[in-house]
């Protein structure tokens, strides 16, 4: 009767054991994988997850001093490393003041690169679903904040969570700012940001639109908007403490903003249409092929959305007035760049692939 016991008790605990194992396996095993860089580099402080169990691992696989190219298989991006490098060759060089290298480096784009990814093709699916009338709008990832190469994130996921829609009280003083930037810098300019880049790999549902619309982005009701974040000096309400550790809780959205329910909770207020500020790009219309979007904006860049360049912008699936080089050019130090997913209306399916964004800044 013991034994009968024993062996019934050690078939149970075996079979808990690996029912676990299996569940465990399942959870972790269908994961997106984000990765953040600076240059070709991931990034240093980039924090690991505990093991887990399948290609979930492949996050943390890569060590932070291994070289990576992109997602996209483009050329290796300076780190500021290598700006630094060829700055000071210039000045020992040619004797040059700063003004003159700051331009030589402009002229030929040689600027700090940072870049954060996500790629949803583990999933089961093979794809993030975005769908109209249910989950409509998903925040997809946020980059390092700009320029600021000393900041690490207090948390794993602070490049997959939105921050709290609260409005931004007060912009964190640039003075404090400053105290992440890298210590070989004697201080970075007031807007650093010289282009962003969105690759992006998606599709929609493959059917449904306007007669005549198909292959076009006309009548497309599903896209990528690119966000703004900035740090507040009082998150909860108090003074930050001058020095202390910024938390990603004290980032605040600028775009799109925040505003309150009925029921007084403050929620994302998530335009219907396309913003022409903001909109990446949309998917063409009824196309169920994967497609490849590459997408700069410049801080170089001049076009008024009310002009015929501006109508041709639309044409192409991007928001009219994102080629005015305004978003890049007013971004400030420490502001942080996020991608929303869309979807609108029943039956609208965004299915995304890939998302990465990078950020360009000049030392």
């Amino acid at each position: 009767m013991f034994d009968f016991a024993l062996t019934f008790f050690l078939v149970f605990l075996g079979y808990y054991y690996f029912q676990r194992r299996f569940a465990s396996a399942q959870h972790t095993s269908h994961m997106p994988l984000v990765m953040n860089r600076r240059g070709g580099r991931v990034m240093p402080g980039h924090r690991r997850p505990p093991p887990t169990v399948g290609p979930a691992r492949k996050q943390s696989e890569e060590p932070p001093s291994a070289p990576a190219v992109s997602s996209e298989g483009g050329p290796y991006d300076p780190d500021l490393d290598d700006v630094i490098t060829v700055k000071d060759m210039l000045r020992s060089a040619g004797n040059l003041p700063d003004e003159i290298i700051l331009q030589v480096m402009d002229e030929a784009e040689y600027w700090a690169c940072s870049s954060a990814s996500v790629d949803y093709t583990p999933l089961q699916r093979g794809y993030l679903s975005i769908r109209g009338t249910q989950n409509e709008n998903e925040f997809l990832l946020r980059t390092e904040p700009l320029a600021m190469s000393s900041w690490v994130p207090d948390r794993d996921d602070a490049w997959q969570l939105p921050s709290a829609p609260r409005p931004l009280r007060e912009e964190y003083p640039r003075e404090q700012l400053e105290e992440y930037r890298d210590e070989r810098l004697e201080s970075t300019l007031v807007s650093p940001c010289r282009k962003i880049v969105f690759n992006i790999q998606s599709n929609d549902q493959g059917w449904g639109g306007g007669r005549g619309d198909k292959g076009t982005y006309h009548g497309a009701y599903t896209w990528f908007d690119a966000g703004l974040e900035r740090f507040d000096a009082k998150p909860d309400g108090r003074e930050a403490q001058n020095g202390s550790h910024l938390p990603l809780s004290a980032l605040r959205p600028i775009w799109p903003k925040g505003k309150a329910d009925v029921n007084g909770q403050v929620q994302y207020d998530h335009e219907l249409f396309w913003s022409p500020e903001h909109t990446i790009k949309c998917n063409k219309v009824a196309i169920r092929e994967t497609q490849a979007h590459h997408v700069e904006w410049r801080y170089t860049d001049d076009i008024d959305a009310q002009t015929p360049e501006g109508d041709d912008l639309k044409a192409a699936g991007r928001g009219e007035a994102t080629g005015s080089g305004e978003f890049v050019r007013n971004m400030k130090f420490g502001d942080v760049v996020t991608v929303w997913g869309r979807a609108r209306f029943g039956g609208w399916e965004n299915q995304v692939k890939k998302v990465e964004v990078k950020v360009y800044w000049a030392v």
